[in-house]
């Protein structure tokens, strides 16, 4: 099936014009055009298909090289962490290990690095055994991969065990593993070995010494503690071997799908996740600030606020009282930071207010919902009578807040340099550790949405780093829009949606005709330069939803924006929404790259039903151009180019 990806794909644009694709990109100042896809959504060969898709698989493969072909550059993943069976979210995974349901079992079959450790016929029974869904993968498939692969990974695990003699170069690289990331394994896998204990991965359900064991860094553990730790991994050594060898090839494979990625010319962009798992947070508990949780406060994008239930990582363990070094928080941070760097090229940091300025709410209140309705900034808070606590953390004066509500951006209205080094302490941390090995900070990603509170608009731009701009969520009709392309920077990320948003087929779907109109007037201003015939170009966008999503994909290409993110669902025309936030919903986290996606593409753009790369940046290219004789020239081609590939999608079509 990848053969005959790649086939559909080269059919579809040719070399010239996939050379054509990034000169266009070049000229128009694009440095990056991510694809946006979580690990889950990766398509899988019908030879590999459990229900989960993993960025390790053949069809993982053959996507990446399809995306190339449009003239991508990079990717940019979700969390890869530990999920559990009944929460599936990635934004609730582990920090450090990996999910095991990302293993690509067929390569543990079948690829002559892994020694065929997995039997052939176990894995075909349970490809033979998925309920295929009549339409992308659904909350169903994902429980069915959980049991199949946990079933086919004890098998080849017990294989690894049983041919140790035979497997020396593989288990020397598991040792090797094992030991250097000894860290955090150790800790995963004792929790891993407790829920067998307990028979339940809910921590709060254990008894208080179970609960209590690792609420401490290592070295102040007592001589209880360690007695315990010991005797657990004693019972479970089976088990706890079992989720390190799941960890070994996991990071294995990542490290070999990371190669392939380069050689491809696709930057591998991280995502640091504002939360903690149950699992970091039962083995992490020492770092947090006792009595309050993370969230996110009223806001546009949410009105009610989101009581998110994270814990909140505590100043006082930021540095070390006597010695002013590192202290547990820096450490830990520390350490997971060269984790990234040696897994990935990018890094997004997910809502870094929560590293700046996190919004933080009381634990102990019974309605969460008033309770982060009612929260506080933990460090722009020196005197709130709700608050108390929180003055011995503050960073703004009072003199120096606004007389507005406290979530809003302007609460703090001014901070000297000294101020704004405090609160970019946990930033300045990642910038030093990422500059220190010639990381480009140009590859720092910020997911800062409708919300900027000053003090983290200060700290970005001390360390030049851009927000995103949503378009789909622009009032064009108010020019002070933050969500607008035209008040983008260059350092900015722009795109149609995020990952939490709906698909922006469905979006425009859902427009009246007022709304679509004031899109066509703002778009028509954007990319048709000719006064004169801007009336009519607006009109064209106006009537006709093919041209209209046309020219709202070459909005994020005409700048001043210079890095461009595309979610997969936009890209491929798909209508549904990956992920409805602040909601449980069994259709949550479940959309995926179709088995057939590489025709599917192509019979759209016949129709206009999916993101036309070629139409898109031959209209930017003329809305940008002023006179420019190679981008004038180079939209001709594209639109060429484009007209090429639709005929050759119709005469396929006839021709079956």
């Amino acid at each position: 099936m990848s053969g005959h990806h790649f086939a559909a794909a080269r059919l579809l644009y040719s070399t010239e014009a996939q050379q054509d694709i990034r000169r266009a990109l070049q000229l128009l100042g694009v440095r990056k055009l991510a694809l946006a896809i979580h690990d889950q959504s990766f398509p899988a060969t019908s030879d590999e298909e459990l229900g989960r898709g993993s960025p390790y698989s053949a069809g993982a493969r053959a996507f990446m090289q399809f995306i190339t072909e449009l003239g991508f550059n990079a990717i940019q993943l979700g969390p890869q962490g530990k999920t559990t069976l009944a929460n599936q979210s990635p934004y609730d995974g582990t920090l450090f290990s990996k999910n095991e349901l990302a293993i690509n079992l067929t390569a543990l079959a079948h690829d002559k690095e892994w020694e065929n450790i997995l039997d052939s016929e176990l894995l075909a029974e349970l490809i033979a055994g998925f309920p295929k869904p009549k339409k992308w993968r659904t909350r169903e498939s994902y429980i069915y991969a959980w049991h199949a692969q946990f079933r086919a990974l004890l098998s080849a695990h017990k294989q690894f065990v049983l041919r140790r003699e035979q497997l020396k170069p593989l288990w020397s690289k598991y040792q090797s593993f094992v030991q250097t990331s000894s860290h955090w394994l150790e800790r995963d896998a004792l929790y891993d070995a407790l829920t067998v204990e307990h028979e339940t991965d809910d921590w709060s359900k254990w008894d208080s010494t179970d609960r209590e064991l690792c609420n401490c860094v290592e070295s102040e553990q007592t001589a209880q503690q360690k007695q315990r730790i010991a005797e657990i991994q004693k019972e479970h050594a089976g088990h706890i071997a079992f989720y390190r060898f799941c960890q070994f090839v996991s990071h294995q494979q990542h490290k070999t799908m990371w190669e392939h990625a380069r050689k491809l010319g696709l930057l591998l962009f991280a995502d640091m996740q504002v939360g903690f798992s149950p699992r970091d947070t039962w083995g992490l508990r020492y770092l947090f600030l006792p009595g309050y949780q993370l969230g996110a406060p009223p806001s546009r994008t949410n009105p009610d606020g989101q009581p998110w239930g994270y814990p909140v990582l505590n100043p006082e363990l930021y540095y070390q009282k006597t010695s002013g070094a590192a202290g547990p928080v820096l450490s830990w941070l520390n350490g997971m930071i060269d984790k990234i760097l040696d897994e990935f090229d990018g890094l997004r940091i997910d809502h870094p207010h929560g590293k700046i300025c996190p919004w933080i709410y009381k634990s102990d209140e019974p309605d969460a919902l008033h309770a982060v309705q009612t929260g506080a900034r933990l460090f722009d808070s020196p005197d709130l009578p709700e608050h108390p606590r929180l003055a011995q953390f503050a960073i703004a004066r009072r003199d120096q807040l606004a007389d507005v509500a406290r979530y809003a951006d302007g609460w703090v209205r001014e901070l000297s340099n000294e101020q704004v080094d405090q609160y970019a302490l946990l930033i300045d941390v990642i910038d030093k550790r990422l500059q220190s090995v010639g990381f480009d900070r140009t590859n720092i990603v910020c997911e800062v949405l409708s919300s900027c509170p000053y003090p983290l608009r200060r700290v970005m731009e001390k360390y030049g780093l851009g927000r995103f701009r949503v378009t789909q969520k622009s009032k064009v009709t108010d020019p002070s829009d933050i969500y607008r392309s035209d008040k983008a920077s260059g350092e900015d990320w722009i795109m149609v949606g995020t990952h939490d948003t709906p698909s922006l087929w469905k979006v425009v779907d859902d427009w009246n005709e007022k709304q679509k109109q004031d899109w066509a007037v703002y778009l028509a201003l954007r990319l048709e330069p000719n006064e004169e015939s801007r009336a009519a170009f607006a009109e064209k966008l106006a009537t006709s939803k093919g041209h209209l999503l046309e020219a709202l994909f070459a909005d994020l290409f005409v700048g001043p924006a210079q890095n461009v993110s595309v979610l997969f669902a936009d890209l491929l025309g798909l209508a549904d929404t990956y992920n409805s936030p602040g909601v449980v919903n069994e259709h949550n986290w479940v959309l995926s790259v179709p088995p057939d996606y590489a025709d599917d593409y192509a019979r759209k753009l016949s129709e206009q039903g999916a993101l036309n790369m070629p139409r898109s940046l031959a209209l930017a290219l003329r809305g940008r151009a002023n006179g420019n004789a190679e981008m004038l020239k180079l939209a001709e081609k594209l639109d060429d180019h484009a007209l090429v590939a639709a005929r050759a999608v119709k005469k396929k079509t006839v021709a079956h």
